[in-house]
């Protein structure tokens, strides 16, 4: 399986959606600056899609989107790790760690996810899988990447 086979599979279960209402983009509503920081620079975008530039902007930031904002990022996040392999490195790496949440997290990852649909959710899974035997990520992150897969199914389930 190659990225090539798995974009239409986000294609058509990520659709773009319009960005949320500014004050649902935060994820922490305490003045956290981190979600300050991606505030502002979402705030900027106001379309369905997002470059290339925002994506390398969030990819150490997922943790700081809300639900409504997840939803809004994913599609152009998930077409953009996908076609942009070597430039989009970072991100993938964080997209695996943002879903493989230590127990700690897992609520708050919960709480982000929670907007995602069914097939939304299957289709991360097949992503993990995907990269699960990838040559790189299957060697680089396979502990994250099976924590990544129990974590998608339990939220499947």
């Amino acid at each position: 399986m190659t990225a090539s086979d798995i974009l239409p599979l986000v294609e058509k279960a990520f659709p773009y959606v319009p960005r949320p209402a500014l004050t649902d983009i935060s994820f922490h509503t305490d003045g956290c600056a981190h979600c300050e920081m991606s505030y502002r620079e979402l705030a900027q975008h106001p379309g369905p899609q997002l470059s290339l530039e925002v994506v390398r902007y969030l990819f150490d930031e997922l943790s700081t989107l809300s639900s409504a904002a997840t939803r809004w990022v994913l599609p152009s996040y998930l077409r953009h790790v996908l076609s942009e392999s070597d430039a989009m490195e970072m991100a993938t790496e964080f997209l695996i760690y943002s879903l493989a949440p230590l127990a700690e997290y897992e609520e708050e990852t919960k709480q982000r996810l929670s907007l995602l649909s069914k097939p939304q959710i299957e289709c991360l899974l097949e992503l993990v899988a995907y990269w699960q035997h990838h040559e790189h990520w299957g060697i680089y992150c396979p502990e994250e990447l099976d924590r990544a897969k129990h974590f998608l199914q339990q939220l499947n389930a």
